[in-house]
């Protein structure tokens, strides 16, 4: 019998990506029965009504205020009743198969909490999208402080990015982008949801390490493959544009809580 798989998609005014996304998963629609749940945190009231009206019969959580993407998932993660959960970005696009697959993986794998399929550019090149935990001086100079010729910087990043991997086979990974991962129930009751006092950025890495910790793994695998449109926006900026920009300047903020959180507990390299 195949496992319910509950879907938790954290909408802010992007309604026609979270409307085409979803028209993808039932176009392809998975042998697995699913649950789909829309979080939506506090968009326009005309986007909230776009949602509404395409898709009447669907799980549709409405936060009055916006308190940032992890709030936005752990409001879904409470209404998800599946053995799997897939917590999803609006902006990914299926092209059949996947949701089957990750299932299938998970099952044959019962020691792995979170997995996180290949994630691909609209050109269909692949997005890095399994990395390294950084120090924290590693973190800034993987935010190119000291400029984008700095060969440093340049290290720094190909160690985050793991670019010694050509992501052609699965791999225990320190953490995966929170655009698409998979975690079991049965793990999100002993690990918990997101940390809320990240707004956005850091809550992904925050939740893969508090998984290690427990003594969880961590999967990256390319048995399924899923279309993810839009490049992390901070991290296209020059450092002198971070403060003129939102999401920037929220991205600045999660890594310092991120680095004060973790201040006293050592990297688990290990992995």
């Amino acid at each position: 019998m195949n496992p319910l798989v509950s879907i938790v998609i954290v909408n802010y005014a992007t309604p026609r990506l979270v409307t085409a996304c979803i028209r993808g998963l039932f176009t392809h629609m998975p042998r697995c029965p699913l649950q789909v749940i829309v979080v939506d945190n506090a968009s326009p009231k005309d986007d909230v009504e776009i949602i509404k009206n395409e898709f009447p019969y669907l799980l549709l959580v409405e936060n009055k205020k916006n308190r940032g993407f992890a709030a936005g998932v752990n409001a879904g993660l409470r209404h998800a009743e599946g053995e799997y959960i897939l917590i999803l970005n609006p902006d990914i696009v299926f092209r059949g198969g996947e949701i089957d697959a990750l299932v299938e993986w998970m099952n044959a794998h019962p020691k792995v909490a979170i997995a996180g399929p290949r994630l691909l550019n609209p050109d269909h090149s692949r997005q890095m999208s399994c990395r390294r935990f950084l120090s924290v001086w590693q973190m800034m100079w993987s935010r190119r402080v000291a400029g984008k010729n700095s060969s440093y910087a340049k290290k720094i990043s190909d160690i985050l990015l793991m670019t010694d991997f050509n992501g052609e086979k699965d791999k225990k990974v320190d953490w995966l982008l929170g655009a698409a991962l998979m975690v079991r129930q049965s793990t999100l009751a002993k690990i918990g949801g997101m940390d809320e006092r990240f707004f956005l950025y850091f809550e992904d890495v925050d939740w893969c390490r508090r998984a290690h910790t427990m003594g969880f793994e961590v999967w990256y695998t390319p048995v399924a493959s899923l279309i993810h449109l839009h490049a992390e926006e901070s991290a296209q900026l020059p450092w002198w544009k971070w403060f003129l920009y939102p999401s920037a300047r929220h991205h600045i903020a999660s890594g310092i809580r991120y680095a004060w959180k973790w201040r006293k507990i050592p990297l688990p390299h290990n992995i």
